[in-house]
């Protein structure tokens, strides 16, 4: 087949980015040619899975002002080159919210489009209410404006409340997701969670799949952990969960913590370390490249994933599993799509005695943690590049017998 994709940007750094290179890699070695439209070039070109990368700034214009529609146009022009030139049997949409160039691509070929993140299914970004500290179940919508007035869900980077016309704003945004959902050949969403947000925020059912998002194999030379060592890696932000994980420390007090990530809340949980006497059994390592972040993960007994808000899917845990190391999570979002009871321990979102008890367990049980750590890298072996290539080719194949051109 000859296929396109289309994000906003291609060097693999980004947690999309790096799940397009894998998905393009992964359709390349199946025989498959795969080019790529972006806003920017900025791949290094060696060792390229696409055959061709068309940067096509315009295309990505998505600000409503004066130059709106001659970017619109210009980008258009620019995509219809593209076509004619490739003839691609099918598209493959990430990161791209422009509506006139998602639906020029919808009306003239089958159309797959990705759920990576709940931006696409929420205004506030994260399905998570900040002040009741529980996953939200509102439907989206202007109810949305009510949620965020009581709980301070929609905030900005630097975690302080939007203004009121930026929340509308981002709430507006929900009705364009649900018409590109609705008028894409597939839906391919990353959990089977993320699967019902999307769902529920259209009506629309016929057109969702699940697919998982590809894993590579673990970096690192196996080898044997270091007892009461564990391990947590992501976004220090209050969603995340860390603090919770700094209190557990309180009730193991023989473990030690490695921390790889950084984020906007660190500050304030080294604070709630040291103000628990805590601080000398944590370690902050950073954001670090995925090679040590597999050492750290195979010098560690378990790897903990304290998230509140909804994960979509959970990547952190599956990158544990390929290094055959037991997972102790929170049940938010699609954690529960891959985290079973032979691989590791789930415990409710927030019971903080009960996730220090599922560390506790393991930590002292290094057996049993040894004995889910390889059930959990035998399963972690379906969700690698090329089980991931098998299954979207056989995504693709339907969504070319679903569509059907505008006549």
């Amino acid at each position: 087949m000859n296929i396109l994709v289309v994000n906003e940007r291609l060097r693999p750094v980004g947690g999309t980015e790096i799940y397009v290179h894998r998905q393009a890699r992964a359709l390349t070695n199946l025989g498959h040619e795969v080019v790529a439209v972006c806003a920017e070039d900025d791949e290094p070109g060696t060792d390229s899975p696409f055959a061709r990368r068309y940067p096509i700034p315009a295309l990505f214009s998505a600000a409503l002002n004066t130059s709106f529609l001659r970017n619109a146009w210009a980008g258009a022009r620019a995509l219809q080159e593209v076509l004619e030139r490739h003839r691609p049997d099918a598209c493959l949409l990430h990161i791209f919210d422009a509506p006139i160039g998602v639906r020029f691509l919808q009306l003239r070929a089958p159309t797959l489009r990705f759920v990576h993140t709940p931006w696409t299914y929420c205004p506030a970004g994260t399905r998570w209410l900040r002040r009741s500290n529980q996953q939200c179940r509102a439907v989206q919508g202007f109810r949305c404006l009510q949620v965020t007035r009581r709980e301070g869900c929609m905030v900005s980077p630097s975690g302080a409340p939007l203004p009121t016309r930026h929340a509308l704003r981002r709430v507006g945004d929900m009705s364009l997701q649900a018409a590109y959902f609705r008028h894409s050949t597939l839906v391919c969403a990353n959990s089977a969670y993320s699967a019902d947000e999307v769902v529920r925020l259209t009506g629309r059912s016929d057109n969702v799949r699940v697919l998982s998002p590809p894993v590579v194999p673990s970096a690192a030379t196996p080898r044997a952990p270091v007892s009461n060592r564990i391990f947590f890696a992501g976004r220090i932000t209050r969603e995340k969960g860390l603090s919770d994980l700094i209190r557990a420390l309180v009730e193991v007090p023989e473990v030690h913590l490695v921390v790889a990530g950084d984020g906007p809340e660190r500050a304030t949980v080294a604070g709630l370390a040291a103000e628990l006497g805590v601080a000398p059994r944590v370690e902050w390592l950073g954001w670090v490249d995925q090679t040590i972040v597999d050492v750290a993960i195979q010098q560690s007994s378990l790897v903990v994933m304290p998230s509140l808000w909804a994960e979509t899917f959970g990547l952190a845990g599956i990158q544990a599993a390929m290094n055959r190391r037991p997972i102790v999570a929170y049940d938010s979002g699609g954690i529960r799509d891959w985290l079973t009871p032979d691989m590791g321990i789930l415990v409710r979102a927030g019971d903080i005695s009960e996730l220090a008890a599922g560390i506790d367990s393991l930590t002292r049980d290094p057996v049993r943690a040894a004995r889910l750590g390889n059930a959990a890298y035998a399963r972690a072996q379906s969700y690698l590049p090329e089980r991931h290539g098998v299954s979207l080719e056989m995504l693709l194949r339907d969504a070319c017998a679903r569509w059907r051109a505008p006549r």
